[in-house]
């Protein structure tokens, strides 16, 4: 993602809602693991990246990176979702 200049921002991971699910379905939120990266130099391919931050939500709907000062930038937003052998996601 393109940050075109410095401010706060909260990038964020929100999952279905339990509640959309029947209460016998064991529906349970998947754990979450996020992580910012800032490309280094947008004008050089070689200059590698520069770890920003990262956050993990366990079994909780939302999860969510808030980031009182991030620099104009080029960012990759990691996400790794942890799905449970039992998530239904062909009810709908």
């Amino acid at each position: 993602m393109k940050v075109a200049g410095t401010g706060e921002h909260t990038l964020s991971v929100s999952q279905t809602g339990e509640r959309m699910f029947d209460r016998d379905s064991n529906y349970k939120y998947a754990n979450c693991r996020m992580i910012l990266l800032k490309w280094k130099n947008d004008n050089n391919a070689n200059a590698g990246f520069e770890y920003v931050c990262g956050s993990k939500g366990v079994e909780d709907r939302d999860a969510y990176i808030e980031l009182k000062k991030l620099e104009r930038g080029t960012y990759y937003f990691y996400i790794e979702m942890e799905w449970p052998a039992n998530h239904c996601l062909s009810t709908f």
